[in-house]
């Protein structure tokens, strides 16, 4: 900046010595020639006016006999001093006196009777002879004027001025002139000098106030004194730093608010550049397809996804600049069922060109194929009672009524599948309460080795019958639990009774329990089947049964697991199963301790 400083400075220094040598030498060569014009116009008058006074002089003398000899002498007593060569010529051209010359010498000049000034005023006119030269002040001036003695022109006065005398006094006036010139060109020198620097500082200012505001200073304000252009300058730039500020303002609370709705959207959001390649994701994207945004920035979509129908989806909006909308596979990992939105960006010059919204439908699916298999299921489940209620039915108005041990027997059926059929409803009415939200938890700090106990103690009965031994071994040394008494009750019962009804004859049951951290993990293993490793992940689903048959035989609705599992994750808990094949099963819950 300071080059830039020194350089406009010297340009206008140079720029008013410039402007003043045009104006001094236009005006000097204007006022030289009119002057020069002046002094020769004056010249010439004195000229005719001192050759009129000789003339009128000579008049007298040029009559009297020996007339030159006595003009000779007076020619010779002007001495150097007198400006004028007077010559005096006779009628027939030859030089009578000459104040230029001796008498002796006069005999050895040439006739001036071809002289043009002397031709005319030997011809009775004054005349004036100036010099053809190039200047004005070059050559001599030459005035000649008739002299009469008795009326008739018995000679000619001629007055001679060599111009160069003209010289000095054009010097003169020539030398003060140029040393006013060279004092003046100083001072304008000085002034542009002085005018260049204080410009400079003053832009060297905006200047820096221009650099801090372009690199985000947007409070520096420009500073000029003088009520000037520059001041204005100064001021337009302050009010562009203020409203760009403004606008930066603006723009970044605009930002914050779309990155704001990006980052907590539930839909993967990402955008691509007109070569696919990714410039932005959001927090959803990650989550969704399980991936980072720091490693797939800059990356090609195909190259991330991994997917080529969703990167031709997109290729194709951002192609035709089109938006359009697909449910597709996503292979993962993890699998998931997407609803993929690609839209091509309608403006050419936007670094974004495409961008591509991901919905994860997976649990949507997964719950409408839960529902479809819930209906099925409970379908299922109430038609099997129901059918073999109205066969019965049937079979009694068909005339088995009339036989009473037949009848008695198809009515117990009947009471039975009513039972289960009431189960069912019961266990699905339990079931919605909780997936609901509906069951309220009384949570109170509960012994874990009274509750199960009760647990076994009210399932004794189908534990002798089935001649199974349960061994609880839950010590009273483990911490209360944070527990609704009655739902902990359910609890234990559904794992019991399903450990006893999937037991083998004369097998055993063993409780568990030991604390981990803030929870506490209880057991129940059992002897039984097991379960085989294709079922163990669904085992806590509804109506799911590894044994469809034996379960439906047991009693069993299917549900018992499923509202395990939910209850359990009701108390901030997990459940969980491990079993292998002729081993038996061991089922386990997290509960929370109370301390």
């Amino acid at each position: 900046m300071n080059f830039i400083g020194q350089s406009l400075s010297r340009k206008i220094t140079s720029a008013c010595l410039a402007v003043f040598l045009l104006g001094f030498l236009t005006t000097g060569i204007l006022l030289f020639v009119r002057l020069g014009r002046s002094l020769a116009a004056e010249q010439r008058s004195q000229l005719v006016s001192e050759n009129h006074l000789w003339a009128k002089t000579l008049e007298t003398l040029l009559r009297d006999k020996g007339s030159a000899e006595k003009i000779q002498v007076l020619l010779e007593q002007l001495g150097g001093d007198y400006p004028y060569r007077v010559t005096v010529i006779s009628k027939e051209g030859a030089v009578l006196a000459d104040s230029r010359h001796k008498a002796a010498e006069l005999s050895t000049l040439q006739s001036y009777g071809e002289r043009p000034e002397v031709a005319s005023a030997l011809k009775g006119r004054a005349a004036l002879s100036t010099p053809q030269g190039f200047s004005i002040l070059e050559g001599t001036l030459y005035s000649a004027e008739p002299v009469a003695a008795n009326g008739q022109i018995s000679g000619v006065v001629r007055l001679a001025l060599p111009l160069e005398t003209l010289h000095s006094r054009m010097a003169a006036i020539r030398d003060p002139l140029l040393t006013g010139f060279a004092l003046a060109a100083m001072l304008v020198a000085l002034a542009g000098f002085g005018l260049g620097k204080s410009l400079t500082a003053k832009l060297r200012r905006l200047a820096l106030t221009a650099r801090q505001v372009a690199g985000g200073d947007l409070r520096r304000k420009a500073l000029i004194e003088t009520e000037d252009e520059l001041r204005t300058l100064g001021e337009s730039l302050n009010h562009l730093a203020s409203s760009l500020r403004q606008r930066i303002l603006e723009a970044e609370g605009e930002k914050q608010k779309l990155t704001a709705i990006l980052e907590n959207i539930g839909e993967g959001i990402l955008a691509v550049d007109a070569e696919l390649k990714v410039v932005a994701a959001n927090a959803s994207l990650e989550r969704i397809l399980n991936l980072r945004r720091q490693e797939i920035i800059g990356r090609n979509l195909l190259e991330v996804l991994f997917d080529y129908k969703i990167h031709a989806m997109l290729l194709e909006a951002v192609r035709d600049r089109q938006a359009s909308t697909r449910e597709l596979q996503w292979a993962g990992p993890p699998v998931r069922t997407l609803n993929v939105s690609a839209a091509g960006i309608q403006d050419p010059a936007s670094v974004v060109a495409g961008v591509l919204v991901l919905t994860d439908m997976t649990q949507i699916r997964k719950l409408e194929n839960l529902r479809r298999d819930f209906v099925a299921n409970v379908s299922h489940e109430l038609k099997t009672p129901l059918t073999s209620i109205h066969g019965f039915i049937e079979t009694l108005l068909g005339g088995a009524l009339n036989d009473r041990a037949q009848s008695e027997h198809f009515l117990r059926l009947m009471g039975e599948d009513t039972a289960r059929l009431s189960r069912l409803i019961q266990d699905i009415l339990e079931l919605s309460k909780i997936e609901s939200g509906q069951a309220l938890l009384n949570q109170t700090p509960l012994n874990l080795q009274r509750e199960s106990q009760k647990a076994v103690e009210k399932l004794r009965p189908a534990l002798e019958q089935k001649k199974v031994t349960i061994e609880n071994k839950i010590s009273a040394e483990i911490p209360a639990v944070l527990a609704d008494r009655d739902k902990l009750a359910q609890i234990f019962l559904n794992l019991l009774d399903n450990a006893i009804k999937f037991n083998r004859p004369g097998g055993t049951i063993i409780l568990h329990a030991e604390k981990t951290g803030g929870f506490v993990r209880v057991s129940i293993e059992d002897s039984g089947p097991g379960i085989s490793p294709a079922d163990l992940p669904r085992v806590f689903e509804r109506f799911y049964r590894s044994d469809r048959a034996r379960a439906r035989e047991s009693g069993g609705t299917g549900l018992g697991l499923a509202i395990v599992k939910h209850l359990v994750e009701a108390h901030g808990g997990e459940v969980g199963c491990r079993s292998e094949l002729g081993k038996g099963s061991c089922f386990h819950i997290t509960l929370k301790t109370s301390e």
